[in-house]
């Protein structure tokens, strides 16, 4: 096997369970989460005294009286993950303190409170899993096992795709591809060592079966996610860009890598819990820094946000950009 990807192989074995990207086992379907969402909030107005998973078993079977096909997790931890879209934000170890987004509020305004109807606010779907980030404070493990990861996934996703179909005028990964080259890149400059990895793996014939070893170590779940966006199809064997949407994605793309610290934010929850894209970020900063209360508050965010000057930092993948960005101007922790 070649040499590099033998050092992959290598770093595999040697790697923590579930240091790649991640997302927490919980149901991640749109409409569930919203749903639970919205039970969350009826509680939080209610002044209950039940506990927060009570009250959300009897909401969902007065539900489901209603709408029998509706399958819907009664798990108050699969809010975990509606923290990673972007429809609350996670103020304490208490779900109960969750704040609300606009994001949420936004959905239900779309389909009227009928979150299967997930084709009314499809876009919204996607711009908010654009905008999810490995590895923020959402994660429990952004200081430890995932601490090196600093990436939009979607992005570096995109990029692969993007750059594997002028190549080879097929826009895909195979799923193990995605598995264990893909979703272990932690930053997006490594997006060429992640494709030369990709074509060394589809070069040697025995290399799935050696991946694949690993499998347990690295079953990540965000591929549950990526089903969801409109740009993909995500089947068992692999991730394809709609030919529909290779224009739309190859834009996104090439404004992303112009400067990808530029997408830094400290505020970046409330950002993911805006109704701003991804492209947005600017428009977002400067509406946050105008409706500060504060002149602190407004010289903190102006000296940290990308409204003000951009910083480029030029070098080759795997120089220390990354590691220079967020030691020196570390904005990810929300």
């Amino acid at each position: 096997m070649n040499p590099i990807l033998e050092n992959k192989l290598k770093e595999m074995e040697n790697a923590n369970d579930y240091e790649c990207w991640y997302l927490v086992k919980q149901p991640t379907e749109f409409d569930s989460l919203c749903y639970l969402v919205s039970f969350l909030k009826k509680y939080k107005n209610s002044g209950s005294n039940k506990s927060l998973q009570e009250y959300i078993s009897d909401e969902l079977y007065k539900l489901q009286t209603t709408k029998q096909t509706l399958k819907i997790s009664d798990n108050h931890r699969a809010l975990r993950v509606a923290a990673y879209f972007g429809l609350i934000i996670i103020t304490s170890s208490q779900y109960s303190d969750a704040v609300i987004t606009d994001t949420f509020e936004e959905i239900t305004a779309r389909c009227d409170g009928n979150y299967e109807e997930t084709e009314k606010y499809s876009d919204i779907m996607q711009r908010q899993i654009e905008k999810m980030f490995i590895s923020s404070s959402i994660d429990e493990e952004y200081k430890k096992i995932r601490q090196d990861f600093r990436l939009y996934p979607v992005m570096l996703l995109y990029k692969i795709l993007i750059e594997l179909g002028h190549s080879t005028g097929k826009y895909q990964v195979s799923m193990t591809e995605y598995r264990y080259l893909v979703a272990t890149t932690k930053v997006f400059e490594d997006f060429l060592e992640t494709l030369l990895l990709i074509k060394l793996f589809r070069e040697e014939s025995d290399a799935a079966a050696r991946f694949k070893q690993y499998s347990d170590k690295f079953s990540n779940r965000m591929n549950l996610a990526l089903k969801q966006l409109d740009t993909l199809i995500v089947d068992n064997n692999f991730i394809s860009l709609k030919q529909d949407k290779i224009e739309e994605v190859a834009k996104k793309v090439f404004l992303f890598e112009q400067n990808p610290s530029t997408f830094c934010t400290k505020n970046y929850f409330k950002f993911l819990g805006s109704k701003y894209s991804l492209f947005e970020l600017e428009k977002f900063e400067d509406n946050f820094i105008s409706n500060s209360s504060t002149e602190n508050n407004r010289n903190q965010i102006k000296n940290l946000s990308v409204a003000g000057d951009n910083i480029l930092l030029y070098g080759v993948p795997g120089c220390g950009k990354s590691y220079k960005i967020e030691k020196q101007y570390y904005l990810w922790q929300g």
